[in-house]
Order: structure tokens, then C-alpha cells, then sequence
């Protein structure tokens, strides 16, 4: 099997090997409604995933590389997982199903403009 872009994850690594990186995404950003004030009070991305007050959206199976899932495992995130891409994951989201995301940078636009029509 052949996947360009997937991320290292355990539950990858059974199904195939994986090569040196050849690419840099950019980085992981955060996606709130505007008039979410329990998930705006955060300004770090500790304080952000330590908010115990919040819900996840999430696909299932996505990594968002070594250093954010260690970090989502250690906070033991409330999360809603879905198997919705990010722009399900983004629509959901703004119907209030969760309060927030995280979404690669490299996708952020093109998510936005593909969910505006929808919306």
C-alpha cells in the first residue's frame, strides 16, 4: 500500500511501513465558533487541551503527528470522533456538536471556502 501524506500512527504501522518524512505540513491550528467565550478564555495549546470543559470533534484513526497525540492522550480529551473529513468535522462543529478542532494549517483555507457554500 502506498499513501502519500498519512502521519505515523500505531494502528498505521500494522497495515504498512513507513518512509522518512518528505514533507512539512503546516502547523496544527485550532478551530472555535467566534462566540465560543469557554474556548477562547485559552491562549496555549496546554491550556487549550487541559480545558476540561471542552469537546473534541475529531476523525477517527487521524493523527496529528507525535507531539499534539501525546499530548491529546495525557490530557484525556473529551472527544466526539466522527468519520467525517475536516470539512464535516468543521460543519459539525459550527452546528454546536462540539466546541472545537484541530485542522492542519494547509487545510484551513480551503475548508473554509468549500463549507461557506454548505453553510
Amino acid at each position: 500500500m502506498c499513501a502519500v501524506g498519512w502521519n505515523k500512527a500505531s494502528t498505521r504501522s500494522e497495515h504498512g511501513v513507513f518512509s522518512k518524512n518528505f514533507h512539512q505540513d503546516k502547523q496544527t491550528i485550532a478551530i472555535v465558533r467566534a462566540n465560543n467565550e469557554k474556548a477562547l478564555r485559552n491562549n496555549t495549546l496546554a491550556s487549550f487541551l487541559s480545558d476540561k470543559a471542552l469537546i473534541f470533534g475529531a476523525e477517527y484513526g487521524h493523527s496529528h503527528g507525535k507531539v499534539i497525540d501525546a499530548q491529546i492522550k495525557q490530557f484525556t480529551l473529551k472527544t466526539v470522533k466522527t468519520a467525517q473529513d475536516s470539512n464535516g468535522l468543521f460543519l459539525m462543529m459550527m452546528a454546536r456538536r462540539y466546541d472545537c478542532i484541530l485542522i492542519l494549517g494547509d487545510t484551513f483555507k480551503a475548508t473554509i471556502d468549500e463549507t461557506r457554500s454548505v453553510s
